[in-house]
């Protein structure tokens, strides 16, 4: 959020490109600032695509889940 409140003060309009969401609320944050965001992929879709491909267990799904979001 610095670096974006340095850029609209200096009289920048920022768009970003978010890779990966992890879902702890950033994007939600950024967009309160009158900033456009763009998600490429939720991390959720990605532990549920990564289970359902048996790349992943439901342990370790669940493990990465509660960390991102306690």
């Amino acid at each position: 959020l610095e670096a974006l409140n340095a850029a609209k003060k200096v009289g920048f309009y920022v768009q970003m490109l978010v890779l990966i969401d992890r879902g702890q609320g950033g994007v939600e944050r950024i967009e309160k600032e009158k900033c456009k965001v763009y998600v490429a992929m939720k991390l959720k879709d990605l532990l549920d695509y990564y289970l359902e491909k048996n790349m992943i267990t439901k342990i370790q799904y669940n493990e990465t889940y509660n960390y991102l979001n306690p």
